[in-house]
């Protein structure tokens, strides 16, 4: 299936961790992006192989990082027409860069361990190392983990900060 909400987990997990430094949303189109590989292949050409340049780390962390810049000049630009943006937090360049170039290297990690068309090394080196490492209900349930982690530590983060603000202590 293109575009699993599986790898949002580990968006989630680094939002959650870093919450200044990484934008989940851009993290999550850049997944979106490099999985529009997948869906042409699939839906339009209809051939083999379904994952090709797009799922490799070189030109999936390029397109995390267009994604990124691209995303964050949108918003920018939004923000300075005084257009309401949610997730206002989100949008800073370095915020939107780090989270595409995530997205873009844990894509080709993710489906590399189940995906058997995949070869994420390409073009220093051909096949795929990660095949089989971890079965396809371990990598979800720890895709499932990270999310529930991340989610908890943003939770934390601004229950912790609502305190605070209130004066109140933990």
């Amino acid at each position: 299936m293109p575009v699993t909400p599986f790898h949002f987990g580990i968006g989630a997990l680094a939002k959650g961790a870093f919450p200044a430094r990484v934008s989940f949303l851009t993290f999550v189109a850049s997944q979106i992006v490099i999985d529009c590989e997948t869906g042409y292949y699939l839906f339009v050409a209809r051939e083999w192989p379904l994952h090709r340049w797009a799922h490799t780390f070189l030109l999936g962390s390029l397109i995390g990082v267009a994604v990124g810049s691209l995303t964050s000049g949108v918003a920018q630009a939004a923000l300075a027409a005084k257009w309401s943006l949610p997730f206002s937090s989100d949008w800073g360049f370095a915020q939107c860069v780090w989270g595409g170039l995530l997205g873009g290297l844990t894509h080709p990690l993710l489906d590399g361990l189940m995906h058997t068309d995949i070869e994420p090394l390409r073009p220093f080196a051909r096949g795929n190392p990660f095949l089989g490492l971890i079965g396809l209900d371990l990598l979800h349930l720890l895709c499932v983990a990270c999310g529930v982690v991340g989610l908890g530590l943003g939770m934390a983060r601004a229950l912790a900060s609502q305190r605070a603000s209130d004066g109140t202590r933990l």
